[in-house]
């Protein structure tokens, strides 16, 4: 799977300080944002395109791994399911990469 989001993208997105090389946190936050990027292609399915760089990939895609990412990031492992504003924002930021009319 490509990065679609860099590191530097989700550290800046968070509001994350800066991090030395090697720092716990890091390896955390890189987790956390690979996991997301799973997240939302696998809730694209069909529709995500795996040709797709952190250069070319649509905007809305950037955004919606953006936002898993931020809840992935506060809960720590809380229950997800207990923030349905996350998947509805989610859900209306993909919708025209979701729905698009097949070529």
């Amino acid at each position: 799977m490509a990065t679609l989001v860099t590191l530097q993208q989700a550290k800046d997105h968070l509001e994350v300080p800066t991090m030395p090389v090697g720092d716990p946190d890091e390896a955390d936050l890189q987790l956390k944002l690979d996991q997301a990027e799973a997240l939302i292609l696998d809730y694209l399915a069909a529709k995500a395109d795996p040709a797709w760089t952190a250069a070319t990939v649509p905007k809305p895609v950037t955004a919606a791994i953006l936002l898993m990412l931020g809840g992935l990031y506060r809960h720590r492992g809380d229950l997800m399911d207990a923030d349905p504003a996350l998947w509805a924002a989610i859900d209306r930021v993909l919708t025209g990469i979701r729905f698009a009319a097949l070529a």
